[in-house]
């Protein structure tokens, strides 16, 4: 790459940020994170710029020589407004723009690579709104066809692509992510109570209804309790009408978005943890209760039997009665639990942060130079 003082990278990091991050949230924000610190390292540094809506927030990277943040306007349909009239009249053009999300501005000359994390609006178009849907279905339709490169979150995401789009599978990588190794830790003596945890935003294809009928059958014979722990995303109000309607108020418990350090202890003290999605590209929160020491019961479907492995136990998310048992099962068997936790923990190695980042920044600056 030549004269480096003039040339540089963008990165599209308007996902990262974000007060509360969850899934592209965090993704996002962990990689910007990690590519900051592999650049910061390198003594043949390049320079970067970082594209955003608004001004950068406090914990993201901070502006260096070789790392500079833009701020663009309007923010009203950004990526394919005011980004790409941004690239189109600005003398100093990027040699490569990498969005981390599922779209990249589609009227540019510039390289571009693209994040997509799953293809679940395909699968359940209903589950989203009109205005979610028409961008996710045509925006990254074109996005992946222009893309130089499209990173993605698991193996099965990248088979995703392959059938739906057509995409070579050489053009797409896997990046999976991880989980803070400082915070997510087991407790030295784990001890739990009565309660079963979900963690994720509150939306239709996270099968929250699902686990809340599984769970009212479980809690007209047993003392336990189901925390919910997740900020409010789109059509969630089918979620609180249910737990009315079952009379479970005292019994299911909603946190909201939590702070990593209390979401810690509820991995820890809890029973066992549950996702019952209907479509996962990966899910974050499997491998933090895996970290945290928490034995995990998943949906048998879509990636999450890729992500857990041999680590957890598996149910058709459609089969209510099926999970019910399962509960129940890994509830009241201190061995099987302790045998979950075992294998959990040791699952978790496999994924960080540092490998993932490490991946994106070669792709990244190999395409550049391409």
């Amino acid at each position: 790459m030549k004269n480096k003082s003039q040339q540089f990278i963008a990165i599209d990091a308007n996902e990262a940020n974000i007060a509360h991050r969850v899934g592209i949230g965090r993704y996002s924000f962990e990689i910007l994170w990690g590519i900051y610190r592999i650049n910061i390292l390198n003594k043949d540094k390049i320079h970067f710029q970082i594209y955003l809506k608004y001004k950068p927030l406090s914990d993201l990277p901070p502006s260096a020589p070789y790392w500079q943040y833009i701020v663009i306007k309007p923010s009203f349909l950004w990526s394919q407004f005011a980004l790409p009239f941004h690239l189109k009249r600005t003398a100093d053009k990027p040699l490569l723009l990498f969005s981390i999300s599922h779209y990249a501005p589609l009227l540019t000359n510039v390289k571009r690579i693209i994040l997509v994390l799953d293809l679940s609006y395909l699968y359940y178009p209903e589950l989203f709104k009109k205005g979610d849907l028409f961008k996710l279905k045509y925006w990254t339709h074109f996005s992946v066809q222009k893309a130089e490169m499209i990173i993605t979150i698991s193996q099965f995401s990248k088979g995703e692509l392959v059938k739906h789009y057509g995409i070579d599978p050489e053009k797409i990588i896997v990046a999976y992510p991880g989980i803070d190794r400082q915070v997510f830790t087991p407790s030295a003596k784990r001890k739990v109570n009565n309660n079963i945890l979900f963690v994720g935003t509150l939306q239709p294809r996270k099968n929250i209804t699902g686990l809340i009928k599984a769970f009212s059958i479980l809690a007209r014979k047993r003392d336990l309790k189901l925390t919910i722990v997740g900020k409010k995303g789109w059509l969630y109000r089918d979620i609180f009408a249910l737990v009315k309607r079952l009379a479970l108020e005292k019994k299911v418990i909603f946190t909201d978005f939590i702070k990593d350090s209390k979401l810690v202890s509820l991995y820890r003290q809890s029973l066992c943890f549950v996702l019952p999605s209907f479509y996962e590209g990966f899910g974050i929160p499997v491998i933090e209760a895996m970290s945290c020491g928490c034995p995990v019961l998943v949906a048998k479907t879509s990636s999450l039997p890729e992500i857990v492995g041999p680590a957890g136990l598996f149910f058709d998310p459609k089969n209510i009665r099926q999970l019910a048992n399962l509960l129940e099962k890994v509830c009241f068997d201190r061995q099987l639990r302790t045998g979950l936790v075992n294998k959990g923990l040791e699952r978790a190695k496999y994924f960080n942060w540092e490998k993932s980042a490490e991946i994106i920044y070669t792709t990244i600056v190999n395409t550049a130079r391409i």
